[in-house]
């Protein structure tokens, strides 16, 4: 249902123009403002929806009763399935970054420039990816889906502990899921720590 809502908003023609959207008055707009200046619709990467949506409907399919190795298959298709969708994310952003900015290109003859300037603008505001992005969404992005995943497993054995009382005393919490938050808590401990330690030697 979700994935099929999300291939519906992609294929309307209004989101592609949205994105592709190069104002007439260009004229001392940086780049950023042009981006920027495009509608909301145009400017959102459907797969990280996806993800952000996706991982917590996983997660709460998986009851307190369930055996436990299901426990662990969930939460290891919930990883797997957000490393493949950080990355499709990943190729999406740079698509949507660079969808205004698909031109001519810059053509000179005899030395002379024939390029118009909204050309030349397009030309300079392209980004051509090195890769960095790409690389490291294939390299770190089971990180980010570990951590998104033992966020919501601490809300989820919270929520059944406190609100729907199905966990009792006696639930104990798989070995698997255990490394998940964990790693997961660690993780964003340190990176909080590294963030508000930027701020303070700024």
């Amino acid at each position: 249902m979700l994935l099929c809502a999300i291939a519906t908003f992609e294929l309307l023609p209004v989101v592609e123009q949205a994105r592709m959207m190069f104002p007439e008055n260009f004229e001392g707009l940086s780049c950023h403002e042009i981006l920027k200046n495009r509608p909301w619709y145009g400017r959102i990467n459907t797969w990280l929806l996806f993800w952000l949506i996706s991982t917590p409907i996983i997660i709460f399919s998986i009851r307190p009763e369930t055996l436990v190795w299901k426990r662990a298959l969930y939460s290891f298709i919930s990883i797997g399935m957000g490393y493949i969708v950080i990355n499709l994310s990943t190729h999406m952003a740079m698509d949507i970054r660079n969808a205004p900015f698909h031109g001519e290109g810059i053509v000179y003859f005899n030395g002379v420039l024939e390029t118009s300037e909204a050309d030349v603008v397009k030309h300079n505001c392209f980004d051509i990816a090195d890769g960095g992005k790409y690389v490291g969404a294939i390299l770190f992005g089971w990180i980010y889906a570990l951590i998104y995943t033992g966020w919501w497993k601490i809300i989820w054995y919270q929520y059944h502990k406190r609100a729907s009382k199905l966990i009792e005393k006696s639930f104990k919490i798989d070995w698997f899921n255990k490394v998940i938050i964990l790693a997961s808590g660690a993780i964003s401990v340190f990176a909080i720590g590294l963030f508000i330690a930027k701020i303070f030697n700024t």
